[in-house]
């Protein structure tokens, strides 16, 4: 993560992270519809575009790469919770889910950057067994495969099929 960028705050990269997080507010404060869901999905879109713009731009730093875990959990935090609101039943599943991510971040990333240690994908023994059990074998276990089926694809059909008849 370190890089030329470590000491550059509002970037080309950053810049498009912070509209993703401004899609994902406008995503969460407007009812169901179809622009909504585009808005979201443009929010996911470019989610592949800040990290590849900011690493072309040399603009990679420690604040740009919490900003983007923040606006992805936000974004996926917020189709979750509105697909829940529509139906009871879902909203243990999103619960779970969302608090997975939540306590994922705070236990890998937020850990990492602020203790200034290596990369979070970088599992030691010393982290909690939740978080190893998620990450093992890149994901590839019943606890890692259910978070990512729960990142984008599930809360977005859910949230097509609950609000969209």
């Amino acid at each position: 993560m370190a890089g030329r960028g470590d000491a550059m705050v509002w970037t080309a990269a950053n810049g498009v992270t912070a509209g993703r997080i401004v899609m994902v507010l406008i995503f969460a404060a407007s009812p169901p519809s179809p622009s909504s869901l585009a808005v979201l999905l443009l929010s996911f879109l470019l989610d592949l575009v800040d990290g590849m713009l900011a690493r072309r731009m040399g603009q990679c730093s420690k604040f740009g790469a919490v900003l983007d875990i923040l606006a992805d959990n936000l974004g996926r935090s917020a189709v979750w919770l509105k697909a829940a609101s529509k139906s009871s039943t879902m909203s243990a599943t999103a619960v779970f889910f969302v608090a997975l991510e939540w306590i994922t971040l705070f236990a890998t990333q937020m850990t990492s950057h602020l203790e200034g240690g290596g990369h979070w994908k970088q599992k030691t023994s010393e982290d909690p067994w939740i978080v190893r059990e998620y990450f093992k074998n890149n994901f590839r276990n019943p606890l890692g495969t259910s978070g990512i089926l729960g990142l984008f694809l599930l809360p977005s059909y859910i949230f097509v099929d609950f609000r969209f008849p």
